[in-house]
């Protein structure tokens, strides 16, 4: 495995730990009085961890298979990949609407945001889990 290859498997067991992390504080914070803290404890670390995460694997994946897109545990690795990327990118959003809602006490925009941030996260969620079957998929080819 190249150094991009190895960046890209470490950098995507990376995201794919804060998204279990998230899902963990999603539902382990999930009492009355807990949504504002929730919201902003989730919108930091997609800022300040799994954005960064995303970027990263993003940039070394394209770099560790750039020209070798005939195998075809790459494709679906690729596809997969790109998807939870993009479904990432829309989670954070709503992660992000849903904290200032949160903030400024609207209820039912945060209400509102929390649904659509769960159902864009389990898009992210089902992205990783195919590209991590794809990964397995061709190393035991």
């Amino acid at each position: 495995m190249s150094g991009w290859g190895w960046l890209h498997a470490v950098s995507a067991s990376a995201w794919l730990g804060c998204v279990l992390t998230e899902l963990v504080l999603e539902k382990g914070l999930d009492r009355p009085g807990d949504h504002a803290r929730r919201a902003e404890l989730h919108w930091r670390i997609d800022c300040w961890v799994e954005l960064p995460l995303v970027a990263l694997t993003t940039v070394a994946g394209v770099a560790a298979w750039a020209g070798s897109w005939t195998d075809p545990a790459l494709v679906l690795m690729a596809v997969a990949g790109g998807g939870a990327v993009m479904a990432n990118g829309v989670c954070s959003v709503w992660v992000w609407r849903r904290w200032q809602a949160a903030r400024l006490g609207n209820s039912e925009a945060h209400a509102h945001a929390d649904a659509w941030q769960h159902r864009w996260g389990a898009l992210v969620a089902l992205g990783l889990a195919l590209a991590l079957g794809a990964a397995a998929w061709r190393a035991t080819a």
